[in-house]
């Protein structure tokens, strides 16, 4: 199971508000397995969305995806319909991306330092990198960097940002499934859109297409 921490969201705080139970959601909590490979399929692609920009290098990806849908499975008998499932999943995914990501960072430091120590290149352990883009089309290498970029924002910046900027969510949806108020979630998206166009603007491959925007994010020219 993927550990969690104090940054961690609380998967089951919930809104005292009611939903109802989704009868797909309500077949899986009964242990119908059909009804969950149909649950996969409805929200794998909102759940690889959701992580992509969060997990340290898109070969994490498939991994990320795999352990928020096995946490899915262990844990949906405890949804109660006090929030919409998607709001649920989404909490969980957040929770799980972010656990996966701060276990790479620990065993990225752990691996630079056993090269560092190496006094030999053929015994040396590589740390783990994104891959370089060297020889991809510009859309490959900008969606690469954009991720990078993301990936340099703190995690309550990073969370609000992927959830508008990526996912197309508006504030009081973000609101709702991070728990914190609306204001919160604008406060954060502002100063992470102003962090992330400042990284941008000094990328070498982002900064000759981006432009002035009056509401604090990068666009394209």
């Amino acid at each position: 199971m993927v550990a969690t921490t104090a940054l961690a969201l609380d998967v089951t705080a919930q809104p005292a508000e009611t939903y109802v139970v989704e009868p797909l959601v309500k077949r899986c909590q009964d242990g119908d397995q059909q009804a969950f490979r149909e649950l996969f399929q409805k929200y794998h692609g909102w759940v690889q969305g959701t992580v992509y920009h969060m997990v340290p290098t898109p070969a994490d990806l498939d991994d990320v995806v795999q352990n928020v849908f096995l946490e899915v499975y262990r844990s949906i008998h405890r949804f109660e319909g006090r929030s919409r499932f998607s709001t649920w999943l989404t909490r969980l995914a957040i929770n799980v991306a972010l656990g996966h990501r701060r276990k790479w960072r620990f065993w990225q430091k752990t691996d630079d330092v056993l090269t560092a120590e190496s006094k030999s290149g053929s015994g040396a352990v590589e740390a783990l990198r994104p891959p370089s883009p060297d020889d991809a089309l510009m859309d490959r290498r900008n969606r690469d960097r954009v991720r990078a970029l993301v990936q340099k924002l703190s995690p309550k910046k990073r969370s609000v940002f992927v959830l508008s900027e990526i996912q197309g969510l508006q504030a009081p949806e973000i609101a709702e499934m991070l728990e914190i108020p609306s204001a919160t979630v604008r406060t954060r998206l502002f100063h992470a859109r102003r962090d992330f166009e400042k990284m941008a603007r000094e990328d070498a491959v982002l900064g000759p297409q981006v432009r002035p925007s009056a509401e604090g994010t990068w666009r394209n020219t």
